[in-house]
Formats: structure tokens, C-alpha cells, sequence
């Protein structure tokens, strides 16, 4: 028995010693769990603010499709008014 002693109070060590790290170990999985969920809030923000931007892009680019329609018959116009002032 009292050779056993000191392997028992080692185990008896780590196992106080491991249950000492649970809390150590939960608190910090919270604390991740928490900059996790700042971190996908962040990035759901980022997608937010890219879906917007993607639909500001595509009112943009209509606009400067119907500028550039208006564009071609004005310039159509002006060919068709220099074709009649030049003759």
C-alpha cells in the first residue's frame, strides 16, 4: 500500500489538476463562441453592405445604359441635322 502511495497521490494531482482546467477551458470556449459570433456579425454585415452595393451597381449600370441609348440618337440626330446642313 505504501508503495503505491506516490503513483496515487500523482494520479490523485492530475486528476485535481485537470478538473482545475475545466473551468479555465470553458471560459475560454465562450469567449471564442462569443468573437465567433462577432466575427460571422461582422461578416454578415460585409454581405450585407456587398448585396447593396451589387444592387446600387445595377441601377447604375441601367442608367448608364439608357445615357448611352440617349447618347446614340442624339448623336444620330446631330449626323442626320450636319447631313441636312451641309447640303
Amino acid at each position: 500500500m505504501k508503495e503505491n502511495l506516490p503513483a496515487k497521490i500523482f494520479a490523485a494531482a492530475v486528476v485535481v489538476g485537470m478538473l482545475c482546467l475545466i473551468p479555465s477551458a470553458v471560459e475560454h470556449d465562450r469567449e471564442r463562441q462569443i468573437e465567433r459570433a462577432k466575427i460571422d456579425s461582422l461578416f454578415q454585415e460585409a454581405h450585407r453592405k456587398m448585396r447593396e452595393l451589387n444592387e446600387e451597381f445595377r441601377r447604375t449600370d441601367t442608367e448608364l445604359d439608357t445615357l448611352n441609348a440617349v447618347a446614340e440618337r442624339l448623336l444620330q440626330g446631330a449626323k442626320a441635322t450636319n447631313q441636312i446642313l451641309s447640303k
